[in-house]
Formats: structure tokens, sequence, C-alpha cells
């Protein structure tokens, strides 16, 4: 029998790996379902990965495209560095490190504004050019 695609709506173990709530993966027979925490799936594209590992890819992706806008802008140093995400990147900034940066990629001081907006306006304005 081929497999089977399942969604967890309940957080369960199956094949070695932690399910979360809407996971979406495949089962090899009708003998590993579970009404407890399982569902049947329809046909849509499988998610063998879970929710977390897709948004921290993203995320890395994200950090990687701003350091490449700042390469490609000719400052690199200003982009801050490391695979994680790029609002964890900023977190090893002081308040005042990330108001100068803001300042270099946005032109303007950020007066009294809070860290989340800036690093979202920063990491726009950077996915943008």
């Amino acid at each position: 029998m081929s497999d089977i695609k399942v969604k967890a709506v309940k957080p369960g173990l199956y094949g070695g790996a932690y399910r979360k709530v809407g996971d979406v993966f495949l089962i090899a027979s009708k003998d590993d379902f579970s009404k407890r925490w399982m569902e049947m799936e329809d046909r849509s594209p499988v998610q063998e990965t879970s929710q977390e590992a897709q948004k921290a890819y993203r995320e890395n992706a994200t950090a990687e495209l701003d350091n490449l806008g700042n390469a490609l802008a000719g400052n690199p140093s200003a982009a801050p560095e490391g695979p994680a995400s790029s609002a964890s990147n900023f977190d090893g900034m002081d308040d005042d490190a990330l108001a100068a940066y803001y300042g270099e990629i946005i032109g303007e001081k950020p007066g009294n504004m809070k860290r989340e907006t800036m690093i979202k306006r920063i990491s726009d304005k950077l996915n943008a050019d």
C-alpha cells in the first residue's frame, strides 16, 4: 500500500519526529493512523518539514537577502552577520547601534521608534532594493 497523507490535529510522534498541530506528513499504512491526533488529508502538497523549520528557512533566506542587498549597495559591513533570522541578527545590536544602522539604510533618524518597527522597516527597505 502506498503512503497515506495525514495532518496532525494534536501534537504527536511519528517516524521519529515530533509533529505539531497543522503539520502534514505521510504515514506508511492505515495501521499507523491514530484517530486521537491525526486526520486524513486531501491531495494537497505534503509538508515533510515542521512549521518551525519552514519558518526558520524563510527567515534565513531573508537574512541572506539582506546581506546580499548590503553587499550590492557597497556596504557589506553594515549587514548584521550570521545565519539566523533577520530579526535575531539585530538582537546583538544595542539601541544606539540599531538607530545608527537605521539611519544609514533609511536615510533618516528613527526618533522614538520601537525596535521592532525599525527592524521591519530596515528589512523591508533592503528587500525592496
